[in-house]
């Protein structure tokens, strides 16, 4: 965050502040003994902030909510913004996926119907899911909604304690002094109601259909499956020292397709296509570049690789989310928190925490490691 974002998010926060103090009292305060969960038959899950692989993470909380309370019904607040919505379609555990769009602020006639309609619901519990900041809107829109019930993360660490007391009938302490995995954070709110945790896994649920859709696109750039072993790779990352260099990405794919069973698809963002084209001129092998596709599509493409190359960002959880094995390059960012759980996915991080000091070798060794071969 720079200067300039950094004075403009202080004004924002100073003014929300106002706003909170001005308009609304604190919440009067439910302890998790006092929750009677048998009585739990309607959940609202506000998901309406951050990124999208933090979104993926934080749905690692609905396999266990189902399983808790198998009789409920089950809806997300989700954002449009960077497809977040699409991570909760086709889920077996949703409900109905309700958009919220921050420009509905805007609009008071849009946001008076919203609320309407969110209350209508009659929500036993709210539970705003997140486990690396906390936001205002998600908190309003759970205050908003009427349900007695509303947990979620305390905002003291986050500097933002005004909005969670006011908001929240239940907040959750968050100890910021043990390193935890963001998956574990995000378990942890239910723990603190008491839900029993089974699952530890994030997941996006794919269709047949998406599915038959993705191998006939497969099918038609020459891979086929299983007569090919298929490996991705993708090249981008939201921020710079998170992405490893294109020339390594294009020796790892020269040395794959020297083995003509296996096959090669290169994935790349909506902000991209210069990062492809760049590629496409240092690549010597024979592999796919696959053209930018929507989340959902490309969710069903990363579902039937075998292996999947990337950085660290988003796409990393949307390969998990679809059960796929990842190998992921780490620079900054502690993979002991980020890195989807399992021995399935296995992360690369050097002691000077730079992405430039990850070996191509080192990657094709873990490529190997996960295929078994």
């Amino acid at each position: 965050m720079n200067k300039t974002q950094l004075l403009f998010h202080n004004m924002e926060n100073t003014f929300k502040s106002f706003l909170v103090k001005l308009f609304f009292k604190k919440s009067t305060f439910i302890s998790p003994s006092k929750i009677d969960l048998a009585k739990i038959k309607k959940i609202l899950i506000v998901r309406q902030h951050d990124p999208m692989g933090d979104v993926l993470i934080s749905t690692a909380i609905i396999p266990n909510l189902e399983k808790a309370f198998p009789a409920a019904e089950m809806d997300v607040i989700a954002r449009p913004a960077l497809s977040e919505k699409d991570i909760f379609l086709k889920s077996p555990f949703i409900n109905e996926v309700i958009v919220f769009s921050k420009k509905e602020f805007f609009f008071p006639w849009k946001m008076g119907s919203f609320i309407r309609y969110i209350r209508e619901k009659k929500y036993d519990l709210a539970i705003v899911a997140g486990s690396s900041s906390v936001s205002f809107t998600s908190l309003f829109l759970a205050y908003m909604s009427g349900t007695e019930i509303r947990v979620g993360y305390s905002g003291e660490y986050f500097g933002k304690k005004l909005y969670t007391d006011t908001f929240l009938t239940t907040p959750v302490p968050y100890d910021s002094s043990i390193i935890k995995h963001q998956v574990i954070r995000n378990l942890d709110i239910l723990t603190h109601i008491n839900v029993p945790i089974t699952s530890k896994c994030h997941y996006m649920s794919i269709s047949e259909e998406e599915k038959k859709v993705a191998t006939e696109r497969m099918n038609n750039k020459g891979i086929v499956k299983p007569g090919h072993t298929v490996i991705g790779m993708h090249l981008g990352a939201n921020e710079l020292p998170n992405r490893w260099p294109l020339e390594r990405f294009a020796e790892t794919g020269d040395f794959l397709t020297k083995n003509p069973k296996v096959k090669v698809i290169v994935f790349y963002g909506p902000k991209e296509k210069e990062l492809a084209d760049k590629f496409r001129k240092i690549v010597k092998s024979d592999v796919v570049i696959q053209d930018y596709l929507p989340l959902r599509e490309f969710a069903s493409m990363l579902s039937l690789l075998d292996v999947f190359i990337c950085n660290d960002t988003g796409v990393l959880h949307v390969a998990a989310a679809v059960g796929t094995k990842t190998v992921a390059i780490f620079g900054p960012t502690d993979p002991t928190q980020w890195n989807p759980l399992g021995a399935e996915h296995i992360w690369l991080r050097k002691d000077d925490k730079s992405v430039l000091s990850v070996g191509t070798d080192e990657v094709l060794s873990k490529v190997k490691e996960l295929l078994g071969k």
